[in-house]
């Protein structure tokens, strides 16, 4: 597989960014509210805890939430138009915080106008506001919502809330390159909060990883995208419970499946030779071993096989697939451990003992026929 099919444009350690069309937010005298508005088929909405690596339903849509409500805050933020609900603000937050992430874009557009200039804003209690587009379908004011929401959570590193993971961080993305000052690296500001959230751990975590593929992909992030790729190819056959799976492009999809069939290939000729320890490979037919090293072979792998059947109750181990033969995943840890304990053991003996020629001509065959491509 070539380089997990990444195109050629893509650089190798940078983030390519390019901000693409999205809805305007605020721009308008005119405003929505969403409690004002005929309630649209609310999404499954979840909050991704990266910490725990788990999602739960979350229902705080329309709501305060209380995650973003910071008691020591004094900038309320309402997503209405000043005068247009009666509503409550929805989020509350430190002013300083704003102005520590680079959000003066923000604040200029949506602060309260008749505020007097001398006012000392990071001392007193303002008010931003922030609606959606008045034409703004019901789905669309939900997106805001959840966009705006997010946008704070990422301020007060909170966990998000959508629908799909790998949306949602793409979304934010946006979000962040509208309303914080030009010039911030969004992309990297992004992924240091995704890496504290726990997002960035994909080792047995298809949800995770199918996300950060998607994010990678949009991005064109090689360093990610190649990271997530070899996560979701190791746990394939997981992904297809997953809904983050179906909004992944069919063309990473393709890739995957391409993947997941050469790594299954690969892997059934090394188990293959792990089945009999080499014994075809190690012949007499491939090897011209003297008699002692022949005899010294057979009772090393003689001993090998007694070993990992005493261990694992029988060897080989049965196979979990039906082209190829391949141990289960715990098999090949369990096997790996073992063999890499003996092989110390062997380089500590050869180090301190005489009786371990490495030079002799048998070692010499071996390593040549074990390192050949």
């Amino acid at each position: 597989m070539a380089q997990c099919g990444i195109p050629r444009s893509w650089s190798d350690g940078g983030r390519v960014h390019q901000a693409r069309s999205q809805p305007q937010i605020g721009k308008s005298s005119r405003f929505g509210s969403f409690n004002d508005r005929r309630r649209a088929r609310v999404p499954d909405l979840k909050r991704w805890d990266g910490a725990s690596r788990t999602s739960q339903p979350w229902d705080c849509l329309g709501k305060r939430d209380p995650e973003l409500w910071h008691r020591k805050g004094n900038c309320l933020v309402y997503l209405h138009g000043r005068g247009q609900s009666s509503r409550s603000p929805s989020f509350k937050v430190p002013y300083n915080t704003l102005l520590a992430t680079q959000c003066q874009p923000l604040i200029a557009r949506c602060i309260r106008r008749d505020i007097p200039e001398t006012l000392d804003l990071e001392a007193s209690q303002i008010e931003l506001y922030i609606p959606a587009p008045p034409t703004a379908t019901e789905a669309e004011v939900i997106r805001h919502y959840l966009d705006i929401r997010n946008f704070f959570a990422w301020i007060l590193r909170r966990s998000m809330v959508g629908e799909h993971l790998g949306a949602t961080l793409i979304r934010l993305l946006h979000t962040m390159t509208e309303l914080r000052c030009l010039g911030v690296n969004n992309a990297d500001d992004l992924l240091s909060y995704a890496d504290e959230e726990g997002y960035l751990e994909m080792c047995n975590q298809p949800a995770h990883a199918l996300s950060m593929l998607q994010f990678a992909e949009y991005c064109q992030d090689r360093r990610l995208y190649i990271e997530a790729f070899t996560h979701c190819t190791g746990m394939f056959e997981e992904l297809y419970v997953d809904p983050e799976y179906q909004v992944i492009t069919s063309a990473t999809r393709r890739l995957l499946r391409q993947a997941k069939a050469e790594m299954d290939e690969k892997l059934g000729q090394a188990t293959l030779m792990l089945q009999n320890f080499l014994d075809e490979d190690l012949s007499q037919a491939h090897l011209g071993l003297t008699v002692g090293g022949r005899s010294h072979l057979e009772r090393f792998r003689t001993f090998l096989h007694a070993f990992f059947a005493t261990k694992l109750g029988y060897y080989p181990p049965t196979s979990i697939d039906q082209r190829y033969l391949i141990f289960p995943p715990a098999i090949y840890r369990t096997m790996r451990d073992d063999i890499e304990a003996l092989y110390e053991l062997l380089i500590l003996s050869a180090s301190s003992s005489p009786a371990f020629t490495a030079g002799s001509t048998d070692h010499q065959r071996i390593s040549k026929n074990l390192l050949a491509p």
